[in-house]
Parts: C-alpha cells; sequence; structure tokens
C-alpha cells in the first residue's frame, strides 16, 4: 500500500498545532525545508564585478559524453523523463545529437522551462523518533533527464576554470 505522512506537529505563534490535511501538511515541510527569501535583495543596487577570469567555451560533446557516463543507471528521473541507464549506455549516439542542444542554450540565452522543473517528495529520515515533526523528514528531488547532463557539464566547465585560474580557496573540497 502507499505509506502516507502521518499529522505533524507545527509551532505556530509560540503554540504547538497539528495539521492533519495535505495543504497544511506541504506548507509546513514547504517551511521547514526551505527558508523564505529575504524581503530586501542582498545583491547591491550597482555591483561592479571583476573581469572575466577566463574565456567561456561553449560544451563539447566529449563532455556531453562524460556527463552521461556519470549518470547514476537506476537513480530515479522525474516520471516524465527517460531512465538515466538509458543515457549512460547509449552515450556515444546521445551525446553528439544532445551536445548542439546544450550549445544553443548558450547561443539563444535560452533554457528550456522542462529542463529546470522539478518534483519533489518527503522521505523519512532513518531513526528519528518521533515522525510528527517536519524536520524528521528529507525531501527528496526528482529532476529531468535532461537538465541534470546539462547541469553536470556546465558544472564541470564552471569548476575546471576555478581550479585552472587558482579561484578556490586551499581548502575548498567537493
Amino acid at each position: 500500500g502507499l505509506s502516507r505522512v502521518p499529522d505533524l506537529v507545527v509551532e505556530e505563534n509560540g503554540w504547538k498545532k497539528t495539521v492533519s490535511d495535505n495543504v497544511g501538511k506541504a506548507e509546513a515541510f514547504k517551511a521547514a525545508f526551505f527558508p523564505s527569501a529575504p524581503t530586501e535583495s542582498l545583491v547591491p543596487d550597482n555591483p561592479v564585478y571583476p573581469p572575466e577570469a577566463w574565456e567561456f567555451h561553449l560544451p563539447a560533446d566529449h563532455q556531453v559524453f562524460r556527463a552521461f557516463k556519470r549518470m547514476k543507471p537506476y537513480k530515479a528521473t522525474r516520471s516524465d523523463s527517460l531512465p538515466n541507464v538509458l543515457f549512460r549506455e547509449c552515450a556515444d549516439l546521445i551525446a553528439p545529437r544532445f551536445g548542439p542542444f546544450l550549445r544553443a542554450t548558450f547561443t539563444l540565452a535560452y533554457y528550456p522551462e522542462d529542463w529546470s522543473i522539478n518534483e519533489t517528495f518527503v522521505a523519512r529520515k532513518p531513526g528519528k523518533p518521533d515522525y510528527q515533526m517536519p524536520g524528521a523528514w528529507r525531501p527528496l528531488v526528482l529532476t529531468s533527464c535532461w537538465g541534470r547532463p546539462s547541469n553536470s557539464v556546465i558544472s564541470e566547465i564552471t569548476v575546471k576554470g576555478a581550479e585552472l585560474h587558482g579561484l578556490l580557496p586551499q581548502m575548498q573540497f567537493g
């Protein structure tokens, strides 16, 4: 059968309150997992940025190939996405066809909205004594099968550039 989230106990204005409806539970998890945005922007009004540290080059097909090969084969993806194992096992066929799409996101300054849509659900943190508290749960995020490798390639390019130009702190790990 399907598992369900038990009634949650949340604190509101100094009082403990039991939430039993799904909308209330969703709001409780949202408050626990995602802090509210600051009321004012933390970015200065007229920021002055330093010059670019390196010249960005569009992603190459071999970088897309590596991103596909790094995908965990049986990790869950969004319900409307293809499984990772398909990309991993067919990387040599898919990378040369996906590479132009990824490069187009830069040349056209367009990132498909579908690539950034996630599905988030909750799972119990093991060994917690009271699952009525929102903090005893954790969010699990399922992403698009196309967004994950594109983000992986961009991350690889950014980290490599930062490492080559000495922009990471000496004790930076991970």
